[in-house]
């Protein structure tokens, strides 16, 4: 009786280890797959062909834009579905700096302001990206975005400009900032595939093309070529002036505007590559005093 039984174990133990070893080469081939998978990943402009590739493909993205700090996080999801529905593929949203850092050193990312878990959401509901973390975001807020105390840091201090009390504080926010959402970028196998460098820089009667390339330079070091940066300014000469090297220059206009006057304006900063309106306004400001 013992050898049957010694057999019956023994066939047991085959089996179990032929299926650990079936297992095993799976999930290695899964796991090789991944890797291969996100070393392909590349979001970048093809200039010849005027168009964005997405892991080599010619690619187009419909955004509207949701920026996360306006609303409650228990609709966030719901949101990002009504965006889909509408036939979007991606959404574009500010980093509100002020919202962030309420006062010097002191960083919060909690309810309304958690930009991860945002992030994430967009992951599970397929919506690239199109960031824009400023530091100068507009967006219809107090004081573009800054957090006020910036004023109080230095009496001399120059906002937007390569002043040196100002470019620390911009380099400590930023920081802090990306290691927490370096994580989303495209090449990173995450929705982020586009990253404004300020925003309507050439807006600025004081724009200089100098702080233009610190702060290319500074958002480089995070982004590296895991995502596409890129500037957005108003559709006329005089606002394209402190476009640089290295960032993808698209323009913003309304429904108002020319299409095709608006994209010439573009085309003399960026003669070749896609035609993009990052910022496409189709209603007037409303102002509590009434309609500007």
């Amino acid at each position: 009786m013992w050898l049957p039984h010694t057999r019956r174990t023994l066939f047991k133990l085959v089996c179990c280890l032929q299926t650990f070893l079936i297992i095993f080469v799976l999930l290695t081939k899964d796991k090789i797959s991944q890797r291969r998978a996100r070393m392909s990943r590349t979001f970048a402009i093809d200039l010849a062909g005027d168009t964005f590739r997405l892991n080599e493909d010619p690619f187009q993205f419909v955004s509207g834009s949701f920026h996360y700090f306006r609303a409650p996080p228990g609709r966030w999801c719901w949101i990002m579905r009504a965006m889909r529905a509408a036939g979007l593929n991606a959404l574009s949203t500010y980093v509100e700096w002020r919202s962030h850092e309420v006062h010097p050193g002191h960083y919060h990312y909690d309810g309304h302001r958690d930009i991860e878990h945002f992030l994430q959401l967009a992951v599970e509901e397929d919506l690239y990206i199109l960031l824009r973390p400023g530091p100068f975001i507009c967006g219809k807020r107090d004081f573009g975005g800054f957090p006020p105390w910036l004023l109080k840091v230095a009496p001399d201090i120059l906002l937007r400009q390569n002043h040196p009390v100002y470019q620390r504080y911009v380099t400590r926010w930023f920081q802090e900032l990306f290691p927490r959402i370096q994580k989303y970028l495209y090449g990173n196998d995450r929705p982020i595939i586009l990253v404004q460098v300020e925003n309507e820089y050439g807006s600025d009667a004081e724009c200089d093309p100098a702080h233009a390339v610190w702060l290319r330079d500074l958002l480089r070091t995070y982004v590296q070529d895991k995502a596409v940066l890129y500037s957005t300014d108003g559709a006329f000469d005089a606002y394209l002036r402190c476009t640089v090297d290295g960032v993808y220059s698209t323009v913003d206009f309304t429904v108002f505007k020319d299409v095709n006057v608006s994209f010439q304006a573009q085309r003399t900063r960026a003669p070749q590559g896609p035609l993009v309106n990052a910022e496409f306004e189709f209603f007037p400001m409303l102002l509590w005093a009434g309609m500007s």
